[in-house]
């Protein structure tokens, strides 16, 4: 991690920096970290990689957001401190375990208790089976809101 930069394209509102980061992520190797909301529309998009690879990426993300909307700021940091680095960057990811043995037991699953009615605790008799249910029973509809038609002159 020490070769990492990282760079930040700020702009009034989503779309610009949907586009910034979709601009930003096709013309170079970095990685998108993450888009940040100030509060007011504004949107900060955070890369990470190499500092040319991250220079290469804010100045196309920015070009692009300027092409429909608004840029406030851009900017690349080509070794942040290692304070920043604790506030701003991911932890790294865990290593991969190993895959299971042959002799690995596996684990049973655990019974499901049955459904009960919420006010008395006594267990649901009603089936399960989508087969097994009632059918609904339909509503009778009332003339309410029905216009009658007028015979014809």
């Amino acid at each position: 991690m020490e070769k990492q930069s990282l760079g930040l394209i700020e702009t009034w509102g989503w779309i610009p920096a949907v586009e910034a980061a979709d601009a930003g992520t096709k013309s170079a190797d970095v990685r998108l970290l993450d888009f940040k909301t100030a509060g007011r529309g504004l949107v900060t998009v955070q890369f990470l990689g190499d500092v040319a690879a991250v220079q290469a990426a804010v100045a196309a993300g920015a070009a692009a957001a300027r092409r429909v909307g608004t840029v406030v700021a851009l900017h690349v940091i080509p070794r942040p401190d290692a304070q920043v680095k604790q506030s701003v960057f991911p932890p790294e990811p865990p290593a991969l375990s190993s895959p299971p043995s042959e002799n690995a037991q596996p684990v049973p699953e655990e019974e499901t208790p049955p459904k009960t009615r919420k006010s008395s605790g006594i267990p649901d008799s009603k089936p399960e089976n989508a087969s097994e249910r009632e059918a609904p029973s339909k509503k009778k509809r009332g003339s309410r809101g029905k216009r009658k038609k007028e015979p014809a002159a």
